[in-house]
């Protein structure tokens, strides 16, 4: 016999799951930093493209593991316990790959922002007046902060839109269960008949 889930049991496994998911994403902003540095623009985008896919879809075959690895675990596990465990993992995964965006634009690469607003006001050129090279330096003093809060928003949202999807499916639900049983829903409000009917 399986072990009941408790909560306790249920945090510990979503942390876990949080971090490997946190890590994967992390992965992804180092490897397309490295990436970045390729001269080709063609291939610069292609490589790109190809890398945030293969991230999307990992991340998604990893929540489907680890909700599955769950479900399978335990023994009362039901959907809403599933949909539980994975808006806990993305809370902590979008920590996690929040909290290494920071760290890229603060600490591993802290010119990175500016080289972008340079790029910005280039393409702006001569469009750009006194009042818009402000506003684009106020955002340059604040767009630390906006990288944290809109990834961590960002990743937190898609976690949970796709924790309510796979945990209509996780546990996967016997709609025959109630006929191995020996129960019979004969009656049309849906209560089982007895046998003295």
């Amino acid at each position: 016999m399986k072990e009941n889930i408790t909560t306790g049991i249920l945090l510990n496994k979503a942390g876990i799951a949080g971090i490997v998911l946190g890590l994967v994403s992390t992965a992804y902003i180092f490897i397309s930093t490295g990436i970045a540095s390729i001269t080709s623009p063609v291939l610069n985008t292609l490589l790109t493209i190809l890398l945030w896919t293969v991230k999307f879809v990992l991340c998604i075959w990893l929540m489907i593991f680890f909700m599955k690895r769950l479900a399978k675990s335990y023994d009362n596990v039901t959907n809403s316990t599933t949909f539980k465990f994975g808006t806990t993992v993305a809370a902590c995964s979008a920590l996690i790959f929040a909290a290494a965006s920071l760290a890229n634009v603060t600490i591993i690469n802290p010119d990175l922002i500016s080289r972008q607003m340079e790029a910005v006001v280039q393409i702006l050129g001569s469009k750009a007046d006194s009042n818009t090279l402000a506003a684009l330096g106020d955002m340059e003093e604040s767009m630390p902060e906006i990288v944290f809060f809109s990834n961590l928003f960002y990743c937190f949202l898609y976690g949970v839109v796709l924790s309510l999807i796979l945990s209509r499916r996780i546990p996967s639900n016997d709609p025959f269960a109630n006929l191995e049983e020996g129960n019979d829903f004969d009656r049309e409000d849906g209560t089982e008949e007895s046998e003295n009917d």
